[in-house]
């Protein structure tokens, strides 16, 4: 069992009770485990595409 201490609350940026994904990210992207890395990237690419679709920017 592992502990993690945050250094701000989480429901700062919380939505309906779910941890907004970029501390979610930090706070998993040690992790070794190869079923999670693969979500995290998922979750960055996720994120960047729908950073670069908010700025009307397209890649295509």
């Amino acid at each position: 069992m592992e502990i993690e201490i945050w250094k701000y609350d989480p429901e700062l940026f919380a939505r309906e009770g779910v941890v907004d994904p970029l501390s979610l990210y930090m706070s998993l992207k040690d992790t070794k485990d190869e079923r999670v890395e693969m979500a995290l990237e998922q979750q960055v690419l996720s994120l960047s595409q729908c950073f670069i679709s908010s700025i009307g920017f397209d890649l295509l």
